[in-house]
């Protein structure tokens, strides 16, 4: 199992993110750090020791590129910039800093899914090694095919109501955003909806039967 740290602050993307883990070959899960706040605690004060880390450049409370080379001055996980920024300076500082991939988040969403499904398929591999071998190695220069689960996945939907509004949230920015040059916005928001309309029911209590406790015979 491999045990993946994302530092993200869209819902949106947070979504798409679990999606892609949720629907990946590789057997993973992932926790989620909304700030720099919240990813220092789950490192410093929960003691969270990752396999891989997605790392959005632009997080509040956070210095990105610091959070970098603390990870690699203490030999920590390989971390895969997930962000936005086409800036070239951007990626150099990340890859200086001890990034191991810069992805820029694609528009589409099949793409999305597929570059974080790849990032998994590529790394699992790496890490089942590092953790066979107790040490912390770079990517090979070329990558070879990971081992494939085929049992499928189980997943427990854990969402509460502060997390159901988030997805909610995430509609609603992407309905914002639509100004924005998105090629499937239509098709995003149709998702999103989707999956918030299943979550909604599973997490709805069952309507409760009318007792007949002290109806008159």
């Amino acid at each position: 199992m491999l045990h993946a740290l994302l530092v993200e602050d869209n819902p949106a993307d947070v979504l798409m993110v679990r999606e892609a883990i949720r629907t990946s070959a590789v057997m993973s899960d992932v926790l989620i750090a909304y700030d720099g706040k919240q990813a220092r605690r789950f490192l410093n004060d929960f003691h969270f020791v990752p396999d891989l880390v997605f790392l959005d450049l632009k997080v509040p409370l956070f210095d990105s590129f610091e959070f970098l080379e603390h990870l690699r001055a203490n030999q920590g996980p390989p971390v895969i910039v997930l962000t936005a920024s086409l800036n070239p300076e951007d990626m150099q500082q990340a890859i200086e800093a001890g990034a191991k991939e810069y992805i820029v988040k694609p528009s589409d969403m099949d793409d999305f899914l597929n570059v974080i499904r790849g990032a998994l398929a590529r790394w699992s591999g790496e890490v089942a090694e590092r953790k066979g071998r107790g040490a912390v190695r770079t990517p090979r220069s070329r990558y070879e095919p990971s081992p494939v689960a085929s049992a499928e996945k189980l997943y427990t939907i854990t969402l509460n109501e502060h997390e159901l509004g988030e997805l909610m949230m995430a509609v609603e920015s992407t309905r914002d955003n639509c100004g924005e040059q998105v090629d499937n916005l239509g098709q995003r928001i149709e998702f999103l909806e989707h999956v918030y309309g299943k979550l909604k029911q599973v997490l709805e209590p069952a309507p409760v039967e009318p007792s007949d406790t002290g109806k008159p015979n």
